[in-house]
């Protein structure tokens, strides 16, 4: 399996550390992402980038938030909708951090749900930029992101919707060659 190089989301005024890109594989059950979510969650980077399940990754969710997390994206796979909650995350070392997660499940070619992706925004205390340029930002990068799953199964009627609504976000699309494997 392809370690996990997520597409570049625009910076922002966040620093590198507050924003992190996921992407969890529904067939495999296996969560990856890049090192600020590694770091966030209290997980080695070269393991996440492997990939783990999503009850590992849901542990370290406050257990009062975990009920709505879970809720949101059952609800965002089934339904196809967007989902944006914000809850704690308790690292090990029992700090808590305040987030904001927005995702999208991703349906194949059989309309069946396949991958949902999605980026974390880290100590909300510290955002000072509006929730609309936040949402703006995860369009484009899960897009990106789904547009190279797309591109990489195979899935051309995917890939091609994709391409379309990156082009009317005034944003390129990777050619063939600047593609990299996801999950």
């Amino acid at each position: 399996m392809a370690s996990f190089d997520p597409p570049s989301v625009r910076s922002l005024s966040f620093t590198p550390e507050q924003v992190g890109v996921f992407c969890w594989d529904l067939r495999k059950d296996l969560v990856q992402a890049d090192a600020p979510i590694a770091e966030l969650f209290g997980v080695e980077p070269e393991e996440l980038s492997r990939g783990l399940p999503i009850a590992a990754m849901l542990l370290r969710i406050h257990e009062e938030d975990r009920p709505d997390v879970a809720r949101s994206m059952h609800e965002t796979i089934t339904s196809g909708q967007q989902y944006c909650t914000e809850h704690r995350v308790i690292r090990p070392d029992g700090s808590v951090r305040h987030i904001l997660s927005i995702g999208h499940c991703f349906r194949d070619e059989n309309d069946l749900p396949s991958v949902l992706t999605g980026v974390i925004f880290a100590d909300l205390g510290e955002m000072n930029e509006g929730r609309e340029e936040i949402e703006s930002t995860w369009r484009i990068a899960s897009y990106r992101t789904a547009h190279a799953l797309a591109r990489n199964a195979n899935h051309a009627r995917v890939e091609m919707a994709l391409e379309e609504a990156l082009l009317e976000m005034g944003e390129e699309v990777a050619t063939s060659s600047q593609a990299r494997v996801l999950c």
